[in-house]
């Protein structure tokens, strides 16, 4: 059994790797990394659309990525919000926020009239592609968070 350098002030206590404890609050960090990955995309997408179908092309690109963000951002800023102060109710929040999201893209389509710029088809297709690259950035970085599933009773 090797035992601690006597020189040393590292005990087999103080030796050990410390236990993380779970991320506090992840969603402010979800929505900062869906926003940077699809923020980039669309930026990426509006320079080849521009390219090939002219400037209204890339703004449509940007209008339709910045719609998602917004609206899928929605959730994420909320449950931020109500999970430093109440974690078990981010569920619930959830729920809530989703109803705002509907509520309001519904205003959105039925109640103003279809701008002169906008491309449908392309609007459409970057809006869709948007949505998938969202989701993924959402699940691949929510499954890197750390949960603490026990209470430290040491």
């Amino acid at each position: 059994m090797t035992t601690p350098d006597q020189n040393s002030s590292e005990t087999p206590e103080t030796s050990r790797v410390q236990v993380s404890a779970g991320t506090s609050s992840p969603w402010l960090k979800i929505l900062i990394q869906c926003v940077i990955k699809v923020g980039a995309v669309a930026i990426f997408a509006a320079v080849v659309f521009g390219v090939a179908l002219g400037g209204t092309a890339a703004v449509n690109v940007i209008a339709g990525a910045l719609l998602v963000m917004v609206f899928s951002g929605i959730s994420l800023l909320v449950a931020h919000i109500v999970g430093k102060r109440n974690p078990s109710a981010v569920i619930g929040a959830f729920l809530a926020a989703y109803v705002v999201k509907v509520v309001g893209f519904g205003i959105l389509v039925f109640a103003f009239p279809r701008p002169d710029w906008l491309m449908p088809s392309v609007f459409l297709w970057s809006s869709i592609g948007a949505v998938i690259l969202w989701q993924i950035a959402e699940m691949f970085t929510f499954a890197r968070t750390r949960w603490l599933l026990y209470g430290d009773t040491a």
